[in-house]
Parts: structure tokens; C-alpha cells; sequence
């Protein structure tokens, strides 16, 4: 989900909290208190003040909030300008390639009502190619060596994304899951 609004509904029609990842950055406080109350399974930041913001909540409420970040990897998808989200001066997660990923990794375990569980990189929507896809694992891959090296921080979730695009015109050839799962399985294995 990405909203408070999206979390409601999905609570109504019968998922339970365990079951849900609360994406969507700018969360509100409000939103991060349904979230808690809900029992989330991961929050998904991508920011160093929604960690704060997070951590702060859950200690008001005695709470541990398990979160993963969303990371840039640099990575322009073959898809239409407005939906790729994986470059570099995306709003969308904490770039790599300068070194603040590292730097948000560090201050995020130094935070006691935060669990950083993984990390999390979306590289675009409507992405028909499979090679952006490999390209992001290993690019998370190598930063989750570098992490745990610099950090001391193991990663116990990679969360990839989605995007994959469906036919919207009669001459698109979207890929399958299938697809997707013969491309980057092998590269999380190997990296």
C-alpha cells in the first residue's frame, strides 16, 4: 500500500497486517501510527527524515517498527520518461552511487525502534526488457557486500520491485513472471 487510504482498504477486505508493505514516501504521522496500529509487516522508506519520523513514533508507543529501505540504483528502465524510477535523480529512494544509501544504512541501526530488515529498489513501470531487472540485482547485490562490510548490516530481505508491462497496444510483447523469475533468479543465486 502507499497511503493510510490504501492501508484502510486493505484492511477491510479481509489482509491482514502481516501481509501488507507500507511503500509510498511522505507518510504522514497519522499514516505511520495506522501502519503501527496495524502491525505492518515492513515499512519502506526512502528517506532519512521518515526514519526519524518512524522511529519516533514506535518509541512513543513502545513499539519495534521493522523497515526496509528504497534504494536508487541508477538504473534508467526502457520505459517512457514519467514512469522510471530507478535513475539516479528519481524522488524516489536513497541513491547509491554517492554514497547516501551507506550513510542512511549506518543511521537507520543506530535507531532503537527501528528493525532495517532489507532493501527495496522499484526500477520503473511498464518495463518489457528483462536485462534492467539483472542489472538492478546486482547492483543491490554489490551493495549489500558493501554494506555489510562497511556497516556490519546483513540483509535478511531484497525486494526487487515489479514493473513488468502489459500489452497496451496490439504491438507490445510484454514479458511473463516467468520471464522475470528465469532472469533474475539466476542472478540473485550467482551474486
Amino acid at each position: 500500500v502507499c497511503s493510510g487510504g490504501e492501508l484502510h482498504t486493505a484492511l477491510e477486505a479481509g489482509c491482514t497486517g502481516d501481509q501488507i508493505f507500507f511503500h509510498g514516501n511522505s507518510k504522514t504521522p497519522s499514516e505511520i501510527e495506522l501502519g503501527l496500529d496495524a502491525g505492518v509487516h515492513r515499512f519502506i522508506s526512502d528517506s532519512l527524515d521518515e526514519l526519524r519520523l518512524i522511529d519516533a513514533i514506535a518509541r512513543s508507543r513502545g513499539q519495534i517498527a521493522s523497515v526496509m529501505l528504497r534504494l536508487t540504483p541508477g538504473i534508467e528502465a526502457h520505459t517512457h520518461d514519467y514512469i522510471r524510477t530507478g535513475q539516479i535523480d528519481s524522488k524516489f529512494g536513497v541513491v547509491i552511487s554517492n554514497g547516501d544509501a551507506m550513510r542512511t544504512v549506518a543511521f537507520a541501526k543506530s535507531l532503537k525502534n527501528l528493525r532495517l530488515t532489507g532493501i527495496h529498489c522499484h526500477i520503473g513501470s511498464q518495463v518489457f526488457e528483462m536485462e534492467p531487472f539483472v542489472d538492478a540485482v546486482n547492483i543491490m547485490m554489490d551493495f549489500a557486500r558493501d554494506a555489510r562490510d562497511e556497516t556490519g548490516f546483513v540483509i535478511e530481505e531484497l525486494n526487487l520491485g515489479g514493473g513488468l508491462g502489459i500489452a497496451y497496444n496490439t504491438g507490445d510483447r510484454p514479458s511473463t513472471v516467468e520471464d522475470l523469475a528465469a532472469a533474475v533468479g539466476p542472478a540473485v543465486r550467482e551474486a
